[in-house]
């Protein structure tokens, strides 16, 4: 009789341990379910948390404490026995999976919301907000906040497009109001992105924005100031005001000399030569990088905010830090859309979308919708990187060589005696140099544009009619010194400043009653 007991409760513990290990399993799943919602859903998680500890506990529980209490009154000794074992496993489920777990989800349901609703009230961001804290410095949000004024014009990531003439003379301090202050950003736009209403007045409808005019004035002393200081191509020569090739081509920095050998090379018909350097420079060319401080860091948490913005007909990408009022630009043909270092699966996305009315024509206004992307992984030990600049891995060999002969062709000194006396006009005679042996554009060596964007600019209005403002002064210089036929040391930029004026007064930027 002994043995049959015995042999009929291995089948009853064993359905029993299976049972309770099934239930274990299914109510762990729920548990890495709901610990998951409360890092993503927190209205989700909030319902299956309060199933989960608010409803089992009252039904499973009871249950599991009914058996537990039929077995102890009925067979003492056998609770602790094998065929019993289960009921260990019932025990461990209603003090462990239920009521512990239960102030643990607590804990996170209230960490979720306070940091809920904090993310709310750093990112969703009012327009208010985003021109007071981020159109001062982020040159992306700024333009499309003010109606494409282009306070700094519109390319993406790092590589600036030229600057509107009210944007140049604005950042530059040129445009003077009544009081003869310089006039700022601040003065032209409101908060909401719309230009103020300084006095309404029509303009044939000439102006491009709005019906209203800026009663200013250009500074013109200082307007020739900053064209002359483009003659010197970015770069800082010692202070020198003037360029000698043959003295100062060794104060340029190395990029700069193998550039220069790069577009004699290829003018002298030696396309192999150029096209070697030009591609090594390429190739070799790093983005700017900002630094990262080492240590243990958390990667379950955002650590880079990716925004994807349809600004005017295009997208534009970029990346910025997680402070909202420090944005770092990087482009994302370089770091795929996420911050240098970091996996772009920590990166959370930040959708720009533009309102738009019934018609559907675009209105004033953004819906900033952010979506969260996060993956699990818990601390790592992060190694400190520091920022880094701009630059190359490694300069190409063999263009000190070919500078050497460049010197000393007459040929090509012929070609650029009227142009060097000054490095922007000296690289502009170079670049038409090179353009003589066939189709050379800038294209080639693009790393330029966030490198030096002011000899790019420079270098891009070669065999052109018309300039930007960003290399006006250059570009008035080399057409005065062309029909001057010598080269001329002061600069010569008064039509780059008297375009200014016009270009800035047909805008309707300047109140004719006010003069220039």
């Amino acid at each position: 009789m002994a043995n049959t007991k015995a042999s009929g409760a291995a089948p009853s513990g064993g359905s029993d341990l299976f049972e309770t290990l099934l239930w274990s399993t299914v109510l762990g799943a729920i548990l890495v379910g709901i610990l998951w919602l409360a890092f993503h859903r927190v209205v989700q998680y909030a319902v299956l948390s309060f199933i989960y500890w608010g409803v089992l506990p009252f039904t499973m529980v009871s249950r599991t404490a009914g058996k537990i209490l039929v077995t102890i009154t009925s067979h003492p000794y056998a609770f602790w026995g094998p065929g019993r074992l289960f009921t260990l496993f019932d025990v461990a489920s209603a003090l462990y999976w239920r009521w512990p777990v239960a102030v643990i989800l607590f804990a996170f349901g209230v960490a979720s919301m306070v940091r809920s609703k904090r993310l709310r009230y750093s990112t969703r961001l009012t327009l208010e907000q985003l021109a007071v804290r981020m159109v001062g410095e982020n040159p992306h949000i700024a333009p499309t906040l003010k109606l494409n004024a282009y306070e700094q014009p519109l390319d993406g990531g790092l590589l600036p497009a030229p600057e509107r003439p009210v944007a140049f003379a604005v950042r530059r301090g040129l445009l003077l109001d009544g009081e003869m202050k310089p006039v700022t950003f601040d003065a032209i736009f409101a908060r909401n992105g719309t230009i103020r209403d300084f006095r309404p007045e029509v303009r044939d409808g000439r102006h491009p924005i709005g019906d209203y005019v800026l009663p200013a004035r250009v500074d013109e002393a200082r307007a020739t100031q900053v064209f002359a200081a483009q003659l010197r191509g970015g770069f800082k020569l010692r202070g020198k005001t003037t360029f000698s090739p043959r003295s100062d081509l060794r104060l340029l920095p190395g990029w700069a000399q193998a550039l220069a050998a790069a577009l004699y090379a290829f003018g002298a018909d030696r396309q192999d030569d150029a096209n070697a350097i030009l591609a090594h420079l390429s190739l070799g060319w790093r983005p700017p990088t900002p630094g990262r401080a080492g240590g243990w860091q958390w990667r379950g948490l955002p650590l880079a905010w990716r925004a994807e913005a349809d600004l005017l007909d295009g997208r534009i990408d970029w990346v910025a830090t997680k402070d909202p009022a420090n944005p770092v630009m990087v482009s994302r043909d370089y770091v795929h859309g996420t911050l240098p270092g970091w996996p772009a699966a920590l990166s959370p996305v930040v959708r720009i979308e533009r309102a738009r009315n019934e018609s559907g024509a675009s209105v004033h206004g953004f819906d900033w919708v952010w979506r969260l992307q996060r993956r699990w992984r818990g601390p790592v030990w992060a190694k400190p990187l520091p920022s880094r600049a701009a630059g190359f891995e490694k300069l190409p060999t063999g263009y000190r060589e070919i500078n050497a002969q460049m010197l000393r062709d007459e040929r090509f000194q012929e070609v650029v005696r009227l142009h060097d006396r000054h490095c922007a006009t000296w690289f502009m005679a170079l670049m038409e140099w090179a353009q003589r042996m066939g189709s050379f554009h800038t294209s080639l060596f693009i790393w330029l544009r966030v490198q030096n964007p002011q000899l790019f600019w420079v270098l891009n209005h070669v065999g052109g009619e018309c300039a930007w403002t960003q290399a006006a002064g250059p570009w008035t210089h080399y057409r005065n010194e062309i029909m001057a036929r010598s080269a001329i040391d002061d600069p010569a930029v008064d039509i780059a400043v008297q375009a200014l004026v016009k270009d800035l007064s047909k805008d309707g930027w300047l109140d004719p009653r006010e003069g220039r």
